[in-house]
């Protein structure tokens, strides 16, 4: 339908060559999801699970992965840098915006 609507009076070339360009565009996010995708599934796998079958859905699915990372990885010293960070820029950003904002 939405073809019709918008090659109604084009030619047969610009609907092959829109076909394509989404075939690529379908094919780009393949290549792009599919490694993030990958990488979720493995942080719930052990690490003897990710060398055995590395694209397969974890067998047991552990949580306590995260936990471990958050302690021992000193994660939360991280995160509260990242939270520290992004409230200093955010605050600079608006006060930059507030003053030279209204001069424009």
């Amino acid at each position: 339908m939405i073809l019709d609507l918008k090659y109604k009076n084009s030619r047969g070339i610009r609907k092959i060559l829109y076909i394509i360009f989404q075939l690529l565009l379908l094919g780009y996010s393949v290549v792009v999801i599919y490694p993030l995708l990958n990488l979720f599934f493995s942080s719930f796998k052990s690490t003897r699970e990710i060398f055995m079958n590395p694209f397969a859905l974890p067998e047991i699915w552990r949580f306590e992965n995260y936990v471990k990372v958050w302690q021992k990885g000193g994660f939360d010293k991280y995160f509260l840098n990242s939270i520290f960070v992004t409230v200093i820029a955010m605050f600079f950003l608006f006060c930059y915006l507030e003053v030279w904002l209204p001069m424009v």
